[in-house]
């Protein structure tokens, strides 16, 4: 009997166990998906319509150097998708070698931040293109004339411009750059396994990762970064728990 009565209890666990890691599994991720939400397809506001006509002239002129002053510095010499929207330096290098006082913080996911820059003095994308437009060091043009007038002088750009902007009488000014490029920078929108994770399939992320998220969350660290961007949702102090640079060793 004790042989059969083994058998039978390592059957009942062999159906049990299952059972209950389906359970925990679905625990996890109901609880993963209180704290955090998956990113969206794209980045458009009602206030920030995305429309293809509007991405393909703003990756145009994300790409293009002819708009700052010596026609050798684009959006993407600090935002290059290679370095992940970023450039990898220390501090980003504008026109004429004028350094910027602080690094380039990237551009991927961007559009989701409650607002932009490392200061908080940017509130959209596209108010980010607009003062970046008017910046000595980022574009060092004299005034707007002298940006659109260089984009006059190139044929191409009038009706990428008029195509974008079809209820303008006048569609080539700052303020449409800046709603063009915001457009092509919020379709920039980089999907990974824990948002197919959070989607509802538990099996995108491994038993590992799985393991590493009870630990993110039951450790305090989902207080602070939580929410689509896993973080970066409000104003933060440094040092509330700890002393932060002694911690850190920064």
């Amino acid at each position: 009997m004790r042989p059969h009565l083994c058998f039978a209890g390592i059957a009942l666990l062999v159906v049990v166990a299952p059972a209950i890691a389906a359970e925990t599994k679905t625990e996890r991720l109901k609880q993963a998906q209180g704290l955090f939400q998956p990113l969206p397809r794209d980045m458009a506001t009602p206030e920030a319509p995305i429309t293809p006509q509007r991405v393909d002239l703003g990756r145009l002129l994300f790409f293009d150097p002819r708009l700052t002053v010596d026609a050798d510095v684009s959006c993407s010499s600090c935002h290059q998708p290679a370095r992940h929207g970023t450039d990898g330096l220390p501090k980003s290098i504008g026109v004429r070698q004028r350094p910027h006082p602080r690094h380039a913080p990237t551009i991927l996911n961007a559009g989701l931040n409650f607002i932009i820059h490392w200061r908080g003095d940017r509130d959209s994308l596209e108010d980010q293109v607009i003062k970046a437009l008017a910046s000595p060091i980022t574009n060092g043009q004299p005034d707007e004339k002298a940006i659109i007038g260089r984009l006059e002088q190139i044929p191409s750009y009038a009706p990428l411009f008029k195509a974008a902007f079809p209820d303008d009488p006048h569609p080539m000014t700052s303020e449409n750059i800046a709603k063009a490029i915001g457009a092509y920078e919020r379709t920039l929108v980089t999907p990974s396994p824990f948002d197919r994770y959070l989607a509802g399939d538990v099996n995108a992320l491994s038993p590992k990762a799985r393991g590493g998220l009870d630990t993110f969350i039951n450790t305090g660290c989902a207080a602070c970064h939580n929410g689509v961007l896993v973080g970066g949702g409000m104003y933060r102090k440094f040092g509330v728990v700890e002393p932060y640079w002694k911690e850190t060793g920064s």
